[in-house]
């Protein structure tokens, strides 16, 4: 299962990933008053980026498996 897209991954995505990934179970939004540059924020409406797997992960063993 691709859960980052269909294609082959750059050698050093993973180095890029964080510790956690987190995803939007809602239409709020956090904003940054004090800073004149949004620092970042994505939401996407279409089919492909609305129906994704998600898959929960304690340690190494697998949580629960949302895909299904």
């Amino acid at each position: 299962m691709k859960l980052f897209g269909k294609e082959v991954s750059h050698p050093r995505f993973q180095d890029f990933l964080g510790d956690f990934i987190a995803c939007a179970i809602s239409d709020l939004n956090l904003d940054y008053d004090d800073h004149d540059i949004i620092l970042g924020s994505h939401a996407g409406a279409t089919k492909e980026e609305i129906q994704i797997p998600v898959i929960l992960y304690e340690g190494k063993k697998k949580v629960r498996n949302f895909s299904n």
